[in-house]
C-alpha cells in the first residue's frame, strides 16, 4: 500500500502528463487509505498546539498568542523538510492541496475552516502546522528548532 504522500505525488504527476482521469481515479481508489487515517488531532493528545489556550488564558491575554506569517510557517515546513516532528511522517506543502482541491473539488473538498465532513481527510494528516515541541508557555524556545 501506497503512503498518503505518495498518492498525492502520483494524483500530482497525472495531472502534469495530462492525466486528468488519472489523477481522479487515484483520488477515487484512495478512499479506503482515507477511511483508515487518524486525524492529527488524536495523535496529538496531551501536546499543546502554538497559540492555543492551554489553561493558560492569562498569558494569552497579555499577548503571549503567537501568529505566524505564511512566510514564515512556510520557512519553517522548509526547515522540518515537510516531515511531521511527532511521528516522521511526510507531510504535503499547503499549496499543492489546495490546488488539488480547486482541480478537483468533489474528490478532494476544502473548507476554510476544516469542517468534518465538507473537508478532505487528509487536510487534517498531510497539512503541516505550526506547533512547537516543547511548548513556550513551558520554557521552551520560540526558535525553529522547537
Amino acid at each position: 500500500m501506497y503512503e498518503k504522500y505518495e498518492i498525492i505525488s502520483s494524483v500530482c504527476f497525472s495531472l502534469s502528463a495530462g492525466d486528468r482521469q488519472g489523477a481522479v481515479n487515484l483520488l477515487q481508489s484512495s478512499n479506503s487509505a482515507m477511511l483508515e487515517t487518524e486525524p492529527k488531532q488524536s495523535k496529538l493528545k496531551g501536546k499543546r498546539r502554538a497559540g492555543i489556550d492551554n489553561g493558560n488564558a492569562a498569558e494569552l491575554k497579555a499577548g503571549t498568542k503567537r501568529q505566524y506569517t505564511t512566510l514564515q510557517s512556510a520557512r519553517l515546513f522548509i526547515y522540518d523538510g515537510f516531515t511531521d516532528r511527532y511521528d516522521g511522517e511526510r507531510l504535503i506543502f499547503p499549496g499543492v492541496l489546495r490546488l488539488l482541491s480547486d482541480t478537483f473539488p468533489n474528490e478532494f473538498p476544502y473548507h476554510p475552516n476544516w469542517k468534518t465532513g465538507a473537508c478532505h481527510q487528509w487536510y487534517w494528516v498531510l497539512f503541516p502546522t505550526v506547533d512547537h515541541i516543547e511548548p513556550v508557555t513551558d520554557g521552551g524556545a520560540d526558535a525553529p528548532g522547537n
